[in-house]
C-alpha cells in the first residue's frame, strides 16, 4: 500500500499542483491510515471496505483529534481511493458509503490596530538583531499584513513578482493558481529598503538568487523560518505567543478591511478563496461594522 501512496503523492504534486504543506499533511494522514490498517491485519488495498475506514475515523475521534483533523484525514483517504478507482487498482470506492462529518469552524484570531502596529514595528526593536534582519523582517511583516497572502505564498515569491510602482505582487496560490495581491504604501516603502539591503548582501556573498526573501547565507526563507522569527517578535510586541501565528496576519488583514467597509466578494478575491463561504467566516468578526452599515442603510433601523 505504501507504494500506491507514494504514486498518489507524486500525482498530487505534479498533476494537481498541491503545495508542499498540503502534501505533508496528506502523507501524514495516509500514513496514519496505513498504520491503523496494519494493526487490523489489513494489508491489501482491495480488501479495504467502508467499515475499516469508518473504524479508522472513529479511532481518530476517540483519540480526541480535532474535528478539522478528522475531516482532513477522511478527505485524504477518500481522495486516495478515488485515485485508485480511476487507475483500476480497486474495483469499488469504499468511501462512497461514508457519512460526511460536520466540521467545527472556529473564529479566526486577529489583532486590533494597536496590536498590529506593535507587531509590525517589533523587528526594529529586536535586541542583537542585524541591520539586514531588521529591514528584511519589517518588510516581511508589512507584506503579510498589507496583502493578506499566505506564508507559503510569501516565501515562494521571487523579485520579478513585485511591481512596486503599482503596488502589486503576483503570487502563486493553492493548486498553482496565480493572482494579484495589493501592497500598501508602507509595505512598498519597506520592500524598497529591503531590496537594497538584499542586493548588497547577495553581492557580498557573490550569490545570484531570484528569491525575494533570503536568509543571511542567501538561501530562500522557509515557512518555518518565518514562524520562528514571528515568535520572537510576538514576545517583543507583548502579545500572546499561543494565539499569534503567521496566518494571524492574514486573518487580521481580512477583518480590518471588512471593518472599513470592503465588499465580501472583493475580500474573497484578495484572499484567493475559491469559495465565498470560506470568506464569510470573517463576517462574524465584523459585527460592529455590519451593525453600523445596517443602521445607515435600513430605512426602518
Amino acid at each position: 500500500m505504501k507504494k500506491l501512496i507514494d504514486r498518489f503523492m507524486t500525482w498530487l504534486e505534479q498533476e494537481k499542483g498541491y503545495s508542499a504543506h498540503t502534501l505533508r499533511a496528506y502523507h501524514n494522514d495516509l500514513s496514519q491510515f496505513v498504520t491503523f490498517c496494519e494493526r487490523q491485519q489489513v494489508t491489501e488495498v482491495r480488501t479495504i471496505g467502508h467499515k475499516v475506514i469508518a473504524a479508522f475515523l472513529s479511532a481518530q475521534i476517540g483519540a480526541k483529534r480535532s474535528r478539522g483533523t478528522v475531516t482532513r484525514r477522511r478527505s485524504a483517504v477518500r481522495s486516495f481511493f478515488k485515485y485508485l478507482l480511476r487507475r483500476h487498482d480497486v474495483e469499488a470506492d469504499p468511501c462512497s458509503a461514508l457519512q460526511p462529518l460536520k466540521r467545527e469552524r472556529h473564529l479566526p484570531v486577529f489583532l486590533d490596530p494597536d496590536e498590529t502596529e506593535r507587531l509590525l514595528n517589533a523587528p526594529l526593536k529586536a535586541p542583537r538583531s542585524t541591520p539586514f534582519a531588521r529591514v528584511r523582517d519589517t518588510a516581511m511583516l508589512y507584506t503579510l499584513y498589507s496583502s493578506g497572502i499566505r506564508v507559503g505564498e510569501l516565501v515562494a515569491m521571487d523579485v520579478p513578482n513585485l511591481d512596486l510602482t503599482d503596488g502589486v505582487a503576483t503570487v502563486l496560490g493553492k493548486r498553482r493558481k496565480m493572482r494579484q495581491a495589493l501592497l500598501g504604501p508602507r509595505a512598498v516603502e519597506t520592500l524598497k529598503l529591503y531590496l537594497e539591503e538584499r542586493n548588497r548582501r547577495l553581492n557580498f556573498l557573490r550569490i545570484e538568487s531570484a528569491a525575494l526573501f533570503v536568509n543571511r547565507k542567501g538561501g530562500r526563507l522557509t515557512s518555518r523560518s518565518v514562524e520562528r522569527f514571528l515568535k520572537r517578535y510576538v514576545l517583543i510586541a507583548d502579545l500572546d505567543p499561543k494565539k499569534v501565528r503567521p496566518h494571524t496576519l492574514r486573518h487580521t488583514f481580512a477583518t480590518h478591511i471588512l471593518n472599513q467597509g470592503a465588499d465580501l466578494r472583493h475580500v474573497q478575491e484578495l484572499l484567493g478563496h475559491a469559495s465565498l463561504s470560506t470568506t464569510q467566516i470573517y463576517t462574524h468578526l465584523s459585527i460592529p461594522r455590519l451593525t453600523e452599515v445596517y443602521k445607515n442603510a435600513h430605512p426602518r433601523a
